[in-house]
Parts: C-alpha cells; sequence; structure tokens
C-alpha cells in the first residue's frame, strides 16, 4: 500500500472506491477551500505517535486546494511517516503541482453522472460573442448567491477545454485556481475570445 493517493472524481465515488480497494471506512473530512492553515493540520495529525501494529488513515477531500496547500503537503508526501496513509479526494487534478502528484499514487476514477451546473459547452461555443456573454453572466449571477462561482467556473472552464482546446483557455483554467484572480473577469475574457 503505498504512503499517499490522489484519488480524482466525485467523493461517492471514491469512497466506494476506498472501501472495496481498500475496506477502508475512515472518517471522511471534506474542505470547500484547502488552504495552508489545513495542510498544517495533516501535518501534526501524520506525526502522532502510534501503536506497533497499529495504521492510520487520513482521508481528505476538498473542491479546491491552493498552491500554498500544495506546497506544506510536498514535505509531508516527501518524507510519510510509517503505518501513516493519506487519502486526497479531488473533482480535478487541473493544476495540481507535478511535483505534489510525483509523490502519490494518482487513481483516475470514471467521472459519473450528467450532475453539470454550468452551460452547455458545445452550445455556449457555437453562440455568438453577445450571446456568450448574456449566457456567463447568467451563469455568474446565479452561482454568486450561494458562493459556488468559483467552483462552478472551474468545471465550466475545464469542460470547455476539453472540447475545445487551446492555449488561452487553459491559461483561464490556471486563473480560476488562483485565488487573487476574480472569477467573473476570467469568464467574461473567456466569453470573447472562445
Amino acid at each position: 500500500m503505498h504512503h499517499a493517493y490522489v484519488i480524482v472524481g466525485d467523493q461517492s465515488g471514491a469512497i466506494r472506491y476506498l472501501e472495496k480497494t481498500f475496506a477502508l471506512s475512515a472518517p471522511l473530512r471534506h474542505f470547500p477551500l484547502f488552504g495552508i492553515d489545513e495542510s498544517r493540520m495533516i501535518k501534526a495529525e501524520q506525526s502522532r505517535r502510534l501503536g506497533p501494529a497499529e495504521k492510520a488513515f487520513i482521508v481528505l477531500s476538498c473542491d479546491t486546494i491552493t498552491i500554498e496547500a500544495q506546497n506544506a503537503l510536498l514535505k509531508t508526501f516527501e518524507e510519510p511517516v510509517p503505518k501513516v496513509h493519506l487519502f486526497l479526494i479531488i473533482p480535478e487534478k487541473q493544476n495540481l503541482l507535478p511535483t505534489l502528484l510525483s509523490r502519490c499514487e494518482l487513481v483516475q476514477l470514471a467521472n459519473v453522472g450528467t450532475g453539470q451546473d454550468y452551460p452547455d459547452p458545445n452550445k455556449f461555443i457555437a453562440a455568438s460573442a453577445e450571446d456568450r456573454l448574456v449566457i456567463i453572466t447568467d451563469f455568474i449571477n446565479e452561482h454568486e448567491v450561494d458562493n459556488s462561482l468559483r467552483r462552478a467556473s472551474q468545471q465550466f472552464a475545464t469542460a470547455l477545454l476539453k472540447f475545445k482546446p487551446n492555449a488561452e483557455l487553459d491559461k483561464a483554467v490556471g486563473y480560476l485556481y488562483d485565488r487573487a484572480a476574480l472569477p467573473r473577469l476570467v469568464l467574461g475574457h473567456l466569453a470573447m475570445v472562445i
């Protein structure tokens, strides 16, 4: 068994995978945004002493993980503590640091379900620039109400990238994972350049 896993997929599918593959039913902790403080907490938890026959399983799920948090986790992943296994469940591996991924076992689960919460990428690409701006404005207004705009924007831009891969769109997806970038501005830019 590897010391660290990144499981890419939805949370319920990842839990089924853990139960089936490892017979693991450890408690799951979910973080909408996994930041530096959460990384430090995991590092401290990982270093607690275990009995001779004891194993520890740390199962985390997050919607988004900051670059700072990934950098903090690097040390945790580089120097594994014996008998401690870390599982990080994330919806997409987009913008995970290659250095972080290289220290983990990557498990890519198949995407199940069609519960997308964003506009149809085909229709969006085929629309005129004016119509795309209207679609984006409606999308922004819908998701700003419940503070889900960044996450929904990341999903939408990633879906667009699958339908129409290009450097400009790839750069925009990266910006959506940067906490300093405003999703509203990135989406407006996408509507004009796609």
